[in-house]
């Protein structure tokens, strides 16, 4: 595995491990909307450091949007990818 590869790898462990937690394994399997947006969330470390908030925004909208319930997710990743690291 890439040194990329692994920079990806770790969090996406973690968010999956909050999603199961959260118990919305099953909702995301079975939600193709909801699936794209926690996959656009694995992947917004690969934005420009300045871009990553309104990337997520944008996520948030899209979830919104189209009737996707992800608010305790999104508090999470705010909390712990935003704010605390």
């Amino acid at each position: 595995m890439s040194n990329a590869e692994m920079q990806l790898y770790s969090p996406s462990i973690s968010l999956w491990k909050n999603i199961k937690k959260l118990n919305f394994t099953t909702y995301i399997r079975n939600n193709e909307t909801a699936k794209m947006c926690v996959k656009m969330i694995m992947v917004l470390a690969l934005l420009p450091a300045n871009e990553i908030d309104t990337g997520f925004q944008e996520i948030k909208n899209h979830a919104r949007t189209n009737n996707i319930n992800l608010t305790r997710f999104f508090n999470y990743y705010s909390r712990h990818w935003l704010i605390r690291i």
